[in-house]
């Protein structure tokens, strides 16, 4: 965890940071309510050396105003956005289970590769993509959404 976050974000607990990169960093977090309620999430926040860039923040909740119209069985759905402290987050399915990444560093340059299996999930991708690509407003044009990230390590396979 960066020592920038406290231990919570909004009324989510970190339970530990799961990704970074140039715009945001990823945390897993749980939300906690009555009766043993518990629920896993992602949250996405804006990276720290963007804090008050107002470019950056626009292009943060414009992602996830994009995101939360997408309703599809391979994206992750966000729930929520908000703010602590100025911070601005994004609330986001968990999806248990590796990114891609980690899994094509395990099976190694010479480990066996179940051609069936990567077909599959790069067929899932694919479905996903399309549907974001396909998106439409409440005005029925499309909305244009290409995803500028399609990389190993944000593809991430449910168990």
């Amino acid at each position: 965890m960066l020592p920038e976050m406290p231990g919570r974000i909004g009324r989510y607990e970190i339970d530990r940071r799961i990704g970074a990169g140039g715009m945001a960093l990823t945390y897993r977090c749980r939300l906690e309510g009555l009766g043993g309620f518990s629920k896993k999430v992602v949250i996405k926040v804006l990276h720290p050396e963007h804090f008050g860039d107002e470019t950056y923040v626009q292009m943060f909740l414009d992602e996830a105003r994009l995101s939360a119209r997408l309703h599809h069985g391979n994206v992750a759905q966000v729930f929520e956005v908000g703010d602590d402290h100025g911070v601005p987050y994004m609330v986001m399915e968990f999806v248990n289970g590796p990114n891609l990444a980690s899994v094509s560093r395990r099976i190694g340059p010479f480990g066996e590769r179940p051609y069936g299996l990567i077909a599959h999930m790069l067929s899932s991708v694919a479905r996903g993509l399309d549907h974001a690509h396909k998106l439409e407003g409440d005005d029925g044009r499309k909305l244009g959404i290409v995803h500028r990230d399609v990389s190993l390590g944000n593809i991430v396979l449910s168990r």
